[in-house]
């Protein structure tokens, strides 16, 4: 039996001749398909903009060369089927990677999918390629949610619905049954684990056991329609987007709202290629507090487009705007990099300069302390083996050495720091206000053989930089006079996309 899309059946492409596939161009698409899309009209399909963004190229849109459009088959494996070359990619200006806010993308195809009137679905077989109109009423589209009203998703992605496994893919285009999710349940859902807006929406089994319908990765930017189930009445609802994990109970899967007027604004116009770099960022001059650096963005392919200049250090603190920065003095033992964003109304582009480091003054060495007298009088020390984060937890693995003599191994005092949003009053006004504070929480460190100790921080956000502080001490009571420090970051939601 064909795989299934996690619990989905067949799809007939003449139910669904508004379905494309996205696959690297030049290649088989049942070797590279990463992502769905929407015919909307004969020269425009519509899918996320994460299946354009940052594919191919860290912080770059992909080049319309990169990227061929499957349409009219439900087998990859079709070669009868119409492979579309791309002229243009773009992608809503506002999308936000980290939040999959205004993820909408739009590919401008080379020739048209057909010529002459927009095929019309009904009276007898319809055609195997043909554009879908999209739900405009977003108040009616929100009474659709709150009736938990069916809808159907199709795509070629993940059909296992194991997490982290290795993806089952299907040649054959999978359906999937799933119910619309009410707003008030969706946002609940994922409280504290992604931010849904005014632009997503939930649909999925909420509570159901293993036989949970779902889209998963491979899927994304592939549609969720509506109005069935007679095919003649399909509209397109949403696009697919994101979720936490694939047919998880009390997780449903995250769709692009269509019926937000932002993108039907944005899907009304024809925008402008994003911005493409076509050579390297640059700094220039000094290494020095004191000295000025001066960025330059490089060449990018619409020379109109804006730029936004951001000096970060590479532990990913932000330094300043604009395109020139004085080092400082607290810049030493740490490196500066320039990441200009280019933008127009097509989309945006990240450069990253290589990065500039700010040496510290090189000291004399003090003599070497006398050796000392017998007796366990000399501190433990501690080096950091391993460090591993999922998205909420993280692993780190010390060993503890204790010079001879020594009377072993006590402890590892171990401290997670980390930062949270207090209230506060600011002394000029009585008015409350947000505060970040720094807080701290202690951690148990287990031992093991070999001086080996274990430190797991459970309960992290998602995404988020944490540090953990150590201070082994030895049965004599000796310690270091410093902790050591080591910074772990949890791991982010991911969109699905496969590529």
């Amino acid at each position: 039996m064909a795989p299934k899309i996690v619990h989905g059946s067949d799809a007939d492409i003449t139910h669904f001749p508004f379905q494309v596939a996205l696959f690297q161009a030049g290649t088989a698409p049942t070797d590279t398909q990463f992502c769905g899309g929407v015919i909307i009209d004969a020269t425009h399909v519509i899918t996320a903009a994460h299946c354009l963004f940052d594919v191919t190229e860290p912080n770059q849109v992909a080049h319309p060369d990169e990227i061929e459009v499957f349409a009219g088959s439900a087998d990859l494996t079709d070669t009868g089927a119409t492979l579309a070359p791309v002229s243009k990619t773009t992608f809503d200006p506002q999308y936000d990677p980290n939040t999959n806010d205004f993820d909408l993308g739009v590919i401008t195809l080379t020739d048209p999918l057909w010529t002459g009137p927009d095929p019309i679905l009904g009276g007898g077989s319809p055609p195997s390629i043909a554009p879908i109109t999209r739900v405009t009423d977003d108040t009616a589209f929100e009474t659709n949610l709150t009736n938990h009203d069916d809808a159907i998703v199709t795509g070629w992605g993940d059909t296992s619905p194991e997490p982290g496994g290795t993806p089952t893919l299907s040649n054959t285009l999978q359906q999937a049954t799933v119910p619309l999710v009410d707003s008030t349940t969706c946002t609940a859902d994922y409280e504290g684990d992604a931010f849904i807006s005014a632009h997503l929406f939930c649909a999925g089994d909420h509570d159901a056991g293993s036989g949970i319908t779902d889209s998963c990765q491979g899927d994304s930017g592939g549609p969720l329609v509506i109005g069935g189930p007679d095919p003649a009445n399909f509209v397109l609802a949403g696009l697919v987007d994101s979720g936490e994990g694939c047919a998880q109970p009390l997780f449903p899967g995250i769709y692009n709202r269509l019926s937000n007027a932002d993108f039907q604004t944005f899907l009304s116009t024809d925008h402008t290629q994003a911005p493409e770099q076509t050579s390297a960022t640059t700094v220039t001059a000094g290494n020095q507090p004191g000295q000025t650096l001066t960025c330059d963005a490089g060449q990018w392919s619409d020379p109109s487009a804006t730029i936004d200049y951001q000096w970060v250090n590479t532990a990913g603190a932000s330094l300043a705007t604009g395109n020139t920065y004085t080092i400082q003095p607290a810049d030493r033992g740490t490196s500066i990099v320039c990441q200009p964003k280019v933008s127009n109304d097509g989309g945006y582009g990240f450069g990253r300069s290589a990065a500039r480091f700010v040496p510290t003054p090189v000291t004399p060495t003090p003599p070497a302390p006398p050796p000392p007298p017998p007796g366990d009088k000399r501190a433990p020390r501690l080096t950091v083996l391993s460090k591993k984060c999922n998205k909420r937890t993280c692993t780190v693995t010390v060993r503890v050495r204790d010079a001879a003599p020594s009377s072993g191994i006590s402890k590892v005092r171990a401290t997670l720091g980390f930062s949270r949003k207090v209230r506060c009053k600011s002394h000029k006004s009585r008015a409350a206000k947000a505060c970040t504070k720094r807080a701290h929480r202690a951690l148990r460190a287990s031992s093991s053989k070999g001086g080996k100790f274990t430190i797991v921080a459970k309960h992290l956000k998602p995404g988020t930089g944490y540090t953990i502080s150590l201070l082994p001490i030895d049965k004599a009571g000796n310690k270091p006079q410093f902790s050591t420090i080591t910074s772990v970051r949890t791991k982010k939601l991911h969109p699905f996309f496969l590529f």
